[in-house]
């Protein structure tokens, strides 16, 4: 018997068109629950395998991202996730994963998050050809005073670890009005400048850093101080005897003890 024959109109009695109108409705809610149901699983699929990249055995984390690669429209899904309670997990799957067709959405979405995570995430996608322009924009956010501090202490971070440059007029500023935080991580930023780029243009905002309200920061410029080259100790002789000595007087015994202690190893040498 064949197909065509089978499909023959007078073939269909009118019993079986009438059962077949009455099961099309449930076989229709059945295909929309099933693809309600799939979707779910996918949901929620993807957040249970992005807590496993972290805190997991090396096995563990390789499956998750099998699974992870493997998830329909995951690329939508992180996006959406983004402006939610699970925007961390997104994260950290976009990092995992290297998601770079995500870095425009992931770039806006930087200026809008305010711990910084973003702008870490952001830059596990960076590729030499984006540095120019990606650089470029975390400059102009350095220089808005609207940027939060964790943003900002993210940013110079990221110009820590690269050999970008940063004005002495913004550093300035930022060392003015920026939080403890900020000015620690100025300093981080002037030790990789100063002492291996050889940016002796900054090396008056280490001696400013002397004068810092919290003794953390200004033992840290001692510290960077005391790492300074032979030759940049020579240069500014005259401001590292004068900062010994206010090392010496200063308030927070943490200070004193350290300088102490350099001073007598440097006179021993």
């Amino acid at each position: 018997m064949s197909s065509i024959y089978l499909f023959r109109p007078e073939k269909f009695s009118l019993i079986w068109l009438i059962g077949l109108f009455i099961l099309l409705p449930e076989i229709g809610n059945e295909a929309m629950a099933e693809t309600a149901h799939g979707e779910a699983r996918g949901a929620a699929s993807w957040t249970t395998d992005a807590r496993r990249l972290t805190g997991e055995s090396d096995a563990v984390r390789l499956r998750a991202i099998s699974r992870l690669k493997a998830t329909s429209d995951l690329s939508n899904r992180l996006e959406a996730a983004m402006k939610g309670a699970d925007r961390f997990l997104a994260l950290d799957v976009i990092t995992a994963l290297k998601i770079r067709s995500m870095m425009p959405s992931l770039l806006r979405y930087s200026a809008e998050e305010n711990s910084g995570y973003a702008i870490h995430a952001l830059n596990t996608l960076i590729e030499p050809s984006d540095r120019t322009a990606i650089f470029q924009v975390y400059r102009e956010r350095l220089s808005n005073r609207s940027t939060s501090y964790p943003n900002q202490v993210a940013l110079i971070d990221t110009f820590s670890r690269t050999a970008e440059r940063l004005d002495l007029g913004l550093l300035t500023r930022l060392q003015d009005e920026g939080s403890v935080e900020v000015r620690s991580s100025i300093l981080h930023y002037l030790r990789a400048q100063v002492l291996n780029q050889s940016r002796q243009d900054l090396v008056s905002l280490v001696f400013r850093a002397l004068s810092d309200p919290t003794f953390q920061n200004r033992l840290q410029a001692h510290y960077l101080i005391h790492e300074f080259s032979p030759g940049l100790k020579q240069k500014f002789y005259q401001e590292i005897q004068r900062s010994n000595q206010a090392c010496l007087a200063d308030p927070a015994e943490e200070v004193r003890l350290f300088c102490s202690v350099s001073l007598s190893a440097g006179r021993q040498e």
